[in-house]
């Protein structure tokens, strides 16, 4: 987690960035744009360093020389020598354009700010903020007159609402820093430009990461994978959904081992399930590991997409969190529907 509050905003930088594909521009300002007074800095600041509450850490990698990836080159550069920010900033924003190739890529501002002084795991550090606006919203701005306001239409930049951002973190410097990585577009083709050909980044190999994996990987077997093998209900799937998930919160060590054993427990199923472990790791960067220790903050994060919710057409929503034997399904041969039975002892 990062903690922006005590740090100081030392530089800025606006540049803006077309689609190259589409013909669009890359305009490269001549000069810093003026943060302004005190009250402006802090704003700034909340804008460019307070998005990363339990997002994971990252960290720049290359296939054959991490002194290749021009965005760890770059970043690397500016800590190293802080007077060469707006020369890195135009390296930086060329780059991004140059990456800008899919057409569904939008344009739109890319702004850079050099923070000393924020917090990552107690340790004082220099982060470079890179953010890059593809949307903008109307506010209006009242002008008081005389007796009366005037009121005007304008289009901005939404404070609440990022896109695209990066943290770089100086720090872990040999392993490829510490990168911190938002990125909002749904598209799996245009996304993949700012996380993997932008900045070409993977995992760092923390409890945070290696607990938000294997997670991911039992919700996707339990709902993919698992009815494609077994006869399973929707019921069947929303409990080991939920004991998947009470597993996590209940133990600080992860044992694979044990996991299996009190989760999946049918022989059939632990073995499909590892065969899916095997296959699922071949396709991601980080290496699923049989043992190690449980991130709360992962837990709590991935616990909201662990959906135990039954939907019946658009008439009902069943939350199950607990005993899937108190829940029995049936036909009604009379009405021609499907039906629940729910076993209950009282009704709060």
């Amino acid at each position: 987690m990062v903690d922006y509050t005590e740090s100081a905003l030392l530089n800025m930088a606006i540049h803006f960035i077309g689609n190259r594909s589409t013909g669009g521009e890359l305009f490269i300002a001549d000069k810093s744009p003026d943060t302004g007074d005190n009250e402006l800095q802090e704003e700034l600041k909340e804008y460019l360093g307070a998005p990363y509450k339990d997002v994971p850490a990252q960290q720049f990698t290359h296939l054959s020389d991490l002194e290749l990836n021009p965005m760890y080159n770059y970043a690397t550069r500016i800590f190293e020598e802080p007077k060469t920010f707006d020369l890195q900033c135009r390296n930086i924003a060329s780059h991004l354009f140059n990456c800008s190739a899919h057409p569904g890529i939008k344009e739109g501002e890319l702004l850079i700010g050099l923070l000393d002084n924020l917090l990552y795991n107690d340790e004082a550090v220099m982060g470079l903020a890179i953010i890059k606006s593809e949307s903008k919203d109307t506010f209006f701005k009242t002008t008081r007159g005389g007796k009366g306001f005037a009121i005007n239409a304008d289009e901005g930049i939404p404070k609440n609402k990022i896109d695209k951002a990066c943290l770089i973190l100086n720090t872990h410097v040999e392993n490829g820093l510490i990168v911190m990585v938002i990125d909002r577009t749904n598209s799996k083709d245009e996304a993949m430009f700012w996380r993997n050909t932008f900045l070409d980044v993977k995992p760092v190999a923390d409890s945070y990461n290696k607990t938000e994996k294997f997670m991911t990987l039992t919700k996707n077997f339990i709902k993919d994978k698992l009815p494609e093998e077994f006869e399973v209900s929707k019921t069947d799937q929303i409990e080991l959904l939920n004991k998947s998930v009470a597993f996590f919160k209940s133990n600080e060590e992860f044992e694979y081992k044990n996991f299996v054993r009190e989760v999946i427990q049918e022989p059939g199923m632990m073995r499909s399930f590892g065969k899916y472990k095997e296959e699922f790791a071949q396709a991601n960067p980080l290496a699923l590991e049989d043992e190690f220790a449980i991130s709360a903050s992962a837990v709590k994060r991935q616990s909201r997409i662990f959906k135990s919710v039954l939907k019946l057409d658009k008439n009902f929503h069943v939350y199950i969190h607990g005993d899937s034997q108190l829940i029995e399904k049936g036909y009604d041969d009379e009405k021609r529907m499907n039906y629940y039975k729910i076993f209950f002892k009282e009704e709060s």
